[in-house]
């Protein structure tokens, strides 16, 4: 054989080697097994069988005749692209995935809302309600808690409605008792559902009161109703509104001047040995004069027949009594009392008296 014709059977060696190794690279990898077999692909056939060539050295081996000019190498075709020709493996069909049963709708719920409705056709807001399952009272240090609860419409195991304006009014009840600086109410978990407890938490203030307090200077007259110097005078009004925490009033008003003196005691207890009843009295006392006209006044003096001049017609006079009442609440700003008064009164005055007017009387 030529070397021309060994050159030739070796490139159409090479170019069989190389296409069948492209062939097997373009190849694709097997698909996984479907959910459903697929039809067999019919058989390739086989391919022919190559005759044994006999080994040709290559170019340039010793005691081969070396070319002046080697030829280029001849370029390895294309590999073919086999996907879809007959006999070439198809790509295994996508399975087909069951689709999710649609998820089950909730039966609708009949509208049979028992809320009260407003003229509008709306569900008007309804009241928050709880049964007192107790009441604690914080910050009384001084005042007596058995006091606090005196002012409460509220018990234990009543429905407790949050929007009840008895609420707001108990608070101003207890801030208007004088005891306390601030009120408040809150409410607390109870011990089992529905169940709440009403914290009422106070501030006491000082209850020892001044009312009133006098002094000065003022005209005055002897007994004879004549004008003496400017003499002084002094008055207090003092009251403990809760006496030891009890929540009794005790109070006192005195005045005194020159040869005068009034004293008046005053007592209230808004709970009577326990009761839902509210007592008080009065106590008082007065040594005293008043005068009348301002100048030149002639009376007659039951103790004198003449007829006497001076500067005013004086009336002495002591006076002592006092007051019963006894009172009952009948709602949260309405009370009912009833008095009882008695005095005794004992008076020194002229029989008449006349202020003289121009030169006549």
């Amino acid at each position: 054989m030529s070397l021309q014709a060994r050159r030739t059977a070796l490139c159409a060696l090479l170019g069989l080697c190389v296409t069948q190794s492209a062939f097997a690279q373009t190849t694709p990898p097997a698909a996984p097994p479907a959910a459903a077999p697929a039809a067999p692909a019919p058989a390739a056939p086989p391919a022919p069988a190559l005759q044994p060539t006999p080994a040709v050295p290559p170019p340039g081996a010793p005691g081969q005749p070396q070319p002046s000019n080697p030829p280029a190498a001849t370029p390895a075709p294309p590999a073919a692209d086999t996907w879809g020709a007959p006999g070439a493996a198809q790509p295994p069909a996508a399975a087909a995935q069951p689709l999710p049963p649609p998820p089950p709708t909730a039966p609708a719920e009949p509208d049979a809302c028992p809320c009260p409705v407003d003229a509008s056709g709306a569900s008007a807001p309804q009241a928050v309600r709880y049964t007192l399952e107790s009441i604690k009272i914080r910050g009384n240090t001084r005042t007596h808690t058995s006091v606090v609860r005196r002012y409460l419409p509220f018990k234990v195991g009543d429905v407790f409605d949050v929007d009840d304006p008895q609420v707001e009014l108990t608070r101003y009840r207890l801030l208007g008792t004088g005891f306390f600086r601030d009120v408040q109410f809150s409410l607390r978990k109870g011990t089992t559902r529905g169940l709440v407890v009403l914290v009422i938490d106070v501030v006491e203030r000082n209850t020892i009161v001044v009312n009133d307090v006098r002094m000065g200077v003022s005209a005055d007259a002897d007994t004879q109703g004549n004008k003496v110097p400017l003499r002084a005078y002094a008055g207090v009004d003092v009251a403990e509104t809760n006496l030891l925490g009890t929540g009794i009033t005790l109070g006192t008003a005195m005045a005194l001047s020159n040869d005068q003196f009034g004293l008046r005691v005053r007592f209230f207890d808004p709970a009577f040995l326990g009761s839902h009843w509210m007592t008080s009295g009065n106590l008082l006392y007065n040594d005293a004069k008043d005068f009348f006209g301002t100048s030149h006044v002639e009376y007659w003096d039951p103790y004198d027949v003449t007829t006497q001049a001076a500067d005013s017609a004086v009336v002495s006079y002591k006076r002592f009594g006092g007051s019963l009442g006894v009172g009952r609440d009948l709602g949260v700003s309405t009370q009912f009392w009833l008095n009882y008064r008695l005095e005794s009164i004992e008076a020194s005055y002229p029989l008449e008296a006349s202020q003289l007017r121009g030169f006549s009387v």
